[in-house]
């Protein structure tokens, strides 16, 4: 068993290193993707900081007078924007990461790379979109007059986590995605189902008792939990939520990092 993980190590090891030498490639790719998403585009970037916004005051008017805190409460208001700041690093990590090695066919025919080098930038591309949508709620939280406490520093932990959970989950999806086009298509649904099943826009308390365990197995609950009480609690975020978070996304990216490797050897067949 121990011989096993000694191997295990020194590959994982050996993908680190080389993904380092490749890193000016990783940069030319982040900047690509990122020049892609917002391709004739009049605002450009900007887009990723009005989006959260926008999406945040037309579901505040829409269901909050539903949830009883008053339409355009800054509470609930604030609530949603975190929730959404935190989905829409994971939706858009995941969606571009699943197609990031096919998409870039033509670039592993030619020479070799790495092949995790592409979900990494798909990921990254994201993070980097994700650093514009914080600029917005920090913004907003200064135009409520919300405070800023010490906790925001801590909002890191959940924040690093939830990037290793769509590294993984974009290397697994990635791989298959090579070999099954459908993925896409079933991926598409699921994420909708995700949504609706994460408190982004709702509090968990009106799930009720009953169906509180389903959402105890939602992995990014306790991600964005912890995200939110550092953020809008002042609060340190609980230990079993970080943990949990951790584990999540340490899992996440063992298994991706896995499947990855023993099938990167037949890509070049199916793309």
């Amino acid at each position: 068993m121990s011989t096993l993980a000694q191997t295990s190590q020194r590959n994982l090891t050996s993908s680190l290193t080389e993904l380092w030498r490749y890193r000016s490639l990783l940069r030319n790719l982040v900047t690509r993707d990122l020049k892609v998403r917002h391709r004739r585009s009049v605002l450009g970037i900007a887009w990723t900081m009005l989006n959260p916004l926008i999406t945040t005051l037309i579901l505040a008017i829409v269901f909050s007078r539903f949830f009883g805190m008053g339409a355009g409460a800054k509470d609930f208001t604030l609530y949603v924007i975190t929730g959404l700041t935190i989905w829409n690093l994971f939706s858009s990590a995941s969606t571009v990461g699943l197609s990031s090695i096919q998409a870039s066919g033509s670039i592993i025919r030619k020479v070799y790379v790495p092949k995790v080098i592409f979900p990494v930038a798909a990921v990254a591309s994201s993070l980097v979109s994700f650093c514009f949508a914080l600029v917005t709620l920090f913004l907003y939280m200064l135009a409520v007059g919300a405070p800023f406490r010490w906790t925001l520093v801590l909002a890191i932990i959940p924040i690093t986590e939830l990037v290793g959970f769509c590294l993984g989950l974009s290397m697994i999806l990635a791989t298959l995605y090579v070999y099954f086009r459908d993925v896409k298509w079933f991926y598409d649904s699921a994420l909708l189902a995700w949504f609706y099943a994460t408190p982004i826009f709702y509090p968990p308390e009106i799930i009720g008792e009953k169906y509180a365990s389903i959402l105890s197995l939602n992995p990014l609950w306790p991600i964005l939990r912890a995200f939110r009480i550092t953020v809008i609690g002042g609060a340190v975020p609980g230990i079993r939520d970080v943990f949990v978070g951790a584990l999540v996304a340490a899992l996440a990216v063992v298994v991706g990092w896995s499947v990855l490797q023993k099938s990167e050897q037949t890509f070049i067949n199916y793309l």
